[in-house]
C-alpha cells in the first residue's frame, strides 16, 4: 500500500488514468452536492423590464388622499400593483424567483410611492433560483471546485501531449516526455491551486479595475474565473509573488553605520602630543610610525613596507636628541621596528586564515532570439516557457558536462547550477516546440561561450531556430 504513493511505480499512462478517474470523481461529487443544495443568483432588471414596469406603475398611480381616508385606499392600491409586479418578475425568471425574496419586497414597497419603488427596484438585485451556488458561503466551496476542475484538465491536457512523445525526443514545450518526477509537483497543484484562486476572489474588489473583461463578483463570471485560475495556476502564482511587492514591500535599510577602530591612533596621539620639546623631524617621524602601526593592526592595507619604516626611522634617528627620544618613550630603534614587523605578521595570518573563493552559482536565462520571438509562433513559444529545454555546460579543457537544473515553477526559463568552479565554458541548450495547430514541431537551440568568475555569474542565452540538416 505504500509503495502506491511513490512516483517512481507510475506510467504516463497510468498518470492519465488516475487524473481521469480523479476527475470523473470530483464532477460525480460536484453533480451530487448540487442536485441536494440548490444555489441561487442575483439578478438585476433591464432596461426593457424596467419599463414594463413603467407600464404596471402607470395603470396603478399613487392616490392622493387626505391623512385620515389615505390608510386603507392606498394599502389596497399598492397590493394590487405588488401582486402584478410579482407575476410580472416570475413570468420574466420562469417562476424561480426567490419566495423569501418576494416576500420582503412585499413589506417594503407597500411602504413606497410609486416613484420611490421604481427607484429601488432599478438597483435591487433579484434573488433567483440557480443550480450554481452565486450566494451565501456555498460559493467559496464553489470556487474552489471549479478550480480543482480546471487544475485536473491542465494536467491531463500536458500529461497526454507527454504520452505521445518519443522516449529520446523533445517533446511539446510545455511538458516534453513524461517524467515520473513531475508527479509530486502535480499533486501538489490540485491542492494549492484552489486556495489560490479563492484568494484572489476574495481580493477581488481591491484588484478590481474599470478594465476588467470580466465580472466575477456575480453570474457564471465566477466559474470562469476559478476555471482559468485553476488551468493555468503557474501564472497565478506568478502573480502572487509579484503582489508580494504591493502588499510587503521591502524597506530601505541601506543606511548603516560603521564603526573605525581608533585605539591605537588615540594612543599614538597621546603620546606625540606629550612629548615636552619635540622638533619638527620628531613629529613628523612619531605620527609616521604611530600611522603605520594603527593600519596594520587593524588590517586597513597600509603603502609602507617594514623596509621602507626602518629606513624612514634610520634617517630621522641622527636628526633626534637623545634626551628628547628618553623624554618620549624608552623605546630605540631596534625596538620600534620589532613592533612593526610583529604587527604586519598579525595582518599576514588574518589574510592568509580567509579562504579564496574559486566557485560561484551560476544562472541562466534562455529566451527567443529577436527574429525568432517576432515570428508567427514567437509569441505562443513565450507563453508555453522554456522549462522543457536542456541546458548544460562543458568547461574549455573538455572535462565531463555539467547538466543545470530546470526551473521548478511552470512555463519558467531559468536553469541554475550550484558551485561552478572559476572558468570558461561553453553553454548549450537544446528545446522542440510543437505547434499543436500546425502539428509541427520547431527545434529551438543555442551555444555561446561564457566566463564564469565572481562578477560574472548570470547569462541571458538567446535561442534560435535549428537549422534543418540532412
Amino acid at each position: 500500500m505504500i509503495s502506491f504513493i511513490k512516483a517512481k511505480i507510475w506510467s504516463g499512462a497510468g498518470w492519465l488514468l488516475a487524473l481521469c478517474l480523479i476527475l470523473i470523481s470530483v464532477t460525480i461529487i460536484y453533480f451530487l452536492l448540487h442536485s441536494k443544495y440548490k444555489g441561487t443568483d442575483h439578478k438585476k432588471l433591464d432596461s426593457i423590464q424596467l419599463a414594463n414596469l413603467d407600464n404596471i406603475f402607470a395603470g396603478y398611480p399613487d392616490i392622493t388622499t387626505t391623512a385620515g381616508s389615505k390608510s386603507d385606499s392606498v394599502k389596497i392600491q399598492r397590493q394590487k400593483r405588488n401582486q402584478l409586479i410579482f407575476v410580472f418578475l416570475k413570468t420574466e425568471y420562469n417562476n424561480q424567483v426567490d419566495s423569501s425574496c418576494l416576500k420582503d419586497l412585499n413589506q417594503l414597497l407597500l411602504g413606497l410611492g410609486n416613484k420611490d419603488a421604481k427607484l429601488y427596484l432599478t438597483g435591487k438585485e433579484i434573488i433567483v433560483k440557480d443550480f450554481f451556488w452565486f450566494t451565501g458561503e456555498l460559493t467559496y466551496l464553489e470556487v474552489i471546485l471549479w478550480a480543482l476542475i480546471g487544475v485536473l484538465v491542465s494536467l491531463i491536457y500536458y500529461v497526454s501531449l507527454a504520452n505521445v512523445q518519443a522516449l529520446k525526443q523533445a517533446g511539446d514545450a510545455d511538458t516534453g516526455p513524461f517524467d515520473t518526477s513531475e508527479i509530486s509537483v502535480q499533486v501538489a497543484k490540485m491542492f494549492y491551486a484552489p486556495v489560490c484562486a479563492l484568494v484572489l476572489v476574495l481580493g477581488y474588489n481591491l484588484l478590481n479595475s474599470d478594465s476588467k473583461m470580466t465580472d466575477i463578483t456575480i453570474g457564471k463570471g465566477l466559474l470562469l474565473f476559478a476555471f482559468i485560475c485553476g488551468f493555468f495556476s503557474g501564472r497565478v502564482i506568478k502573480f502572487i509573488d509579484r503582489l508580494k511587492d504591493l502588499v510587503l514591500p521591502i524597506s530601505d535599510s541601506t543606511s548603516s553605520t560603521t564603526t573605525t577602530p581608533t585605539t591605537s591612533t588615540d594612543a599614538s596621539t597621546t603620546n606625540t602630543d606629550t612629548t615636552e620639546t619635540p622638533t619638527a623631524d620628531t613629529n613628523n617621524t612619531t605620527e609616521s610610525i604611530a600611522t603605520n602601526n594603527t593600519g596594520n593592526t587593524t588590517g586597513t592595507a597600509a603603502t609602507t613596507t617594514v623596509a621602507e619604516a626602518v629606513g624612514a626611522i634610520e634617517n630621522a634617528a641622527p636628526a633626534i636628541a637623545t634626551n628628547t627620544i628618553e623624554a618620549v618613550a624608552p623605546t630605540t630603534v631596534a625596538e620600534a621596528v620589532g613592533d612593526i614587523e610583529n604587527a604586519v605578521g598579525i595582518t599576514n595570518t588574518t589574510t592568509a586564515a580567509e579562504p579564496a573563493v574559486t566557485d560561484v552559482d551560476v544562472t541562466v536565462n534562455l529566451q527567443l532570439a529577436p527574429a525568432v520571438a517576432q515570428s508567427p509562433d514567437g509569441p505562443d513559444i513565450v507563453e508555453a516557457g522554456f522549462n522543457n529545454a536542456k541546458v548544460s555546460l562543458q568547461s574549455a579543457d573538455g572535462n565531463d558536462v555539467i547538466t543545470l537544473s530546470p526551473p521548478t515553477a511552470d512555463e519558467g526559463g531559468t536553469f541554475t547550477t550550484k558551485q561552478l568552479p572559476f572558468g570558461d565554458y561553453t553553454v548549450t541548450a537544446e528545446m522542440a516546440y510543437k505547434n499543436t495547430t500546425t502539428n509541427t514541431i520547431i527545434n529551438l537551440s543555442a551555444s555561446q561561450t561564457i566566463t564564469v568568475n565572481a562578477d560574472s555569474h548570470t547569462f541571458d542565452v538567446p535561442l534560435n531556430i535549428s537549422p534543418v540538416t540532412g
